[in-house]
């Protein structure tokens, strides 16, 4: 017990002067300095006063002890001792610990030369920002000053509390930003995703400050609070080769992160390749004014709605005829990808009937409807396995006329399954209706269950326009019509007229 005492109190020690030398505390070490240069003074001086003439005021023997602290060396003619021997092993032991004293002082002030340098200022808050998607990302500033750094390392990590005792610190960022150096007093713009990093913003205050931040553990399936955010930065000083670093922490809880965008500063180029020395002593008026000033706050998510298409919405033209949108790109219908689904042949119209305003199948040449029903494409879950399909933001007028056309469907929310989703909104798809279902059942056990060869040849070609990857997925998480039992019939499709003409 005595023994682990012992080197807890030497490892305590330790690490207090580590502490004390890498944490650049120079008001604390010279304070320190001053107290065992004191302390040594009046121990010694007492022992040369304990074994002085009788008579010996104490005054001398505290000036002698200072005077040979300080010069190493003997004096003689004060606090005479009555044993020389004696005197001699102290001025002895004296001289030594002013040696090993002296050595500490130029040791530790030949550290804060050679050790990294603290060059890096950073903004007091951080910006939360949306993107084009609407997800919130973390925007941090900062500028280098008075040289240029090079060779630049972030990392941002999320301080997340567990419980009350434990601590998880999340990476969000840990590669170099896209500046290959940091020019004096130059802002750079250090950004780190959130949402696609499983953190959410659920509360600001009425200053637009965030307030809480939740993290989403997907190990524990857990929302665990996020305390602090810490931004750490390492480079180099290129003319001399000297390590260079800044660290920063901004506490949720004091406001130190701001629900809005950053005031601009513009870069002051010249100012930041002078040669004048004095210049480089300030940064430029610019920066001082707007650095630490934030812009406008950002506003409530707005509520967005997002359908995930996997068959014949696949293709854009099609996608945007429903949506009777003139103006259109296929960049508007994005792929995206729905994990633990696959398409299945499950969903079927009666064509036997005939409803105004919708569709009904002839084959070629033929007046009178076949008696079949007609298959379409539905999706259930399967394991692991990745489904590729399109992405389309669309109005509620525009959700309304989906409906109208996926009249064997109904509207199911997936934005749980659906890999990179959009931010700020709700994400649905079309599964199959109960009564859709129905009726590819009732088709397949009548043997009249039919895939209209212009409806199967559609989905593929527009699966084969967005490229080999969707293409070679939906080949691989699409069900075949042999496997599902299903003929391919040549079908013509018409418009049935309204009751209106």
């Amino acid at each position: 017990m005595k023994q682990e005492f012992q080197h807890a109190w030497r490892d305590s020690l330790r690490n207090w002067l580590l502490h004390q030398w890498a944490g650049g505390g120079y008001p604390t070490f010279l304070l320190l300095t001053a107290v065992v240069v004191m302390l040594c003074v009046l121990a010694f001086a007492g022992l040369f006063y304990a074994q002085s003439l009788p008579g010996t005021a104490f005054w001398p023997c505290i000036e002698r002890a200072f005077i040979s602290f300080v010069t190493l060396g003997e004096v003689d003619g004060q606090c005479v001792g009555g044993r020389p021997v004696v005197d001699g092993l102290l001025e002895m032991i004296l001289l030594f610990l002013a040696l090993f004293f002296f050595a500490a002082v130029v040791a530790y002030f030949t550290a804060l030369v050679v050790r990294p340098k603290r060059l890096l200022h950073f903004k007091s808050t951080l910006n939360v920002v949306r993107d084009a998607r609407g997800c919130h990302g973390l925007v941090c500033s900062v500028y280098a000053a008075p040289v240029t750094i090079t060779g630049l390392g972030i990392r941002i990590i999320a301080r997340v509390r567990v419980d009350a005792t434990t601590i998880r610190n999340v990476v969000i960022r840990d590669h170099p930003p896209n500046q290959p150096l940091a020019e004096p007093y130059i802002p750079l713009r250090l950004r780190a995703d959130l949402e696609q990093r499983g953190f959410r913003i659920v509360g600001v205050t009425e200053d637009h400050f965030v307030s809480r931040v939740i993290y989403h553990d997907e190990r524990r399936a857990r929302e665990l609070p996020v305390e602090e955010f810490y931004v750490v930065i390492t480079g180099v000083m290129g003319d001399v080769d000297q390590s260079v670093y800044g660290e920063h922490r901004y506490v949720v809880a004091q406001g130190q992160v701001y629900f809005g965008s950053y005031s601009s500063v513009t870069p002051d180029y010249t100012h930041a390749r002078c040669q004048s020395g004095w210049r480089k002593c300030r940064p430029p008026a610019s920066l001082r004014e707007a650095f630490q000033a934030n812009a406008e706050p950002l506003g409530k998510v707005e509520s967005a709605c997002y359908v995930f298409g996997y068959g014949s919405l696949v293709d854009p033209a099609s996608f945007a005829r429903t949506l009777r949108r003139e103006d259109w790109s296929a960049e508007d219908f994005p792929l995206a990808r729905l994990k633990g689904y696959r398409r299945v042949w499950r969903v079927a119209m009666d064509n036997r009937e005939a409803i105004p305003g919708y569709k009904q199948y002839f084959a070629p040449g033929e007046d009178a409807p076949p008696e079949v029903y007609v298959a379409y494409l539905d999706i259930e879950r399967e394991g692991e396995g990745e489904m590729v399909g399109v992405l389309a933001r669309v109005s509620e007028e525009e959700l309304s006329r989906l409906e109208a056309r996926e009249r064997n469907y109904v509207l199911h929310e997936i934005g749980d399954a659906l890999l990179d989703a959009p931010c700020g909104g709700r994400v649905f798809t079309f599964v199959g209706s109960e009564a859709g279902r129905e009726r590819f059942a009732r088709g397949l056990s009548a043997g009249t269950a039919v895939i209209s060869r212009s409806y199967l040849r559609a989905v593929e070609d527009a699966f084969r326009r967005r490229g080999a990857v969707a293409w070679e997925n939906y080949r691989q998480s699409t069900q075949s019509p042999a496997d599902a039992g299903l003929r391919i019939l040549e079908l013509q499709r018409r418009r049935v007229p309204t009751g209106d003409g």
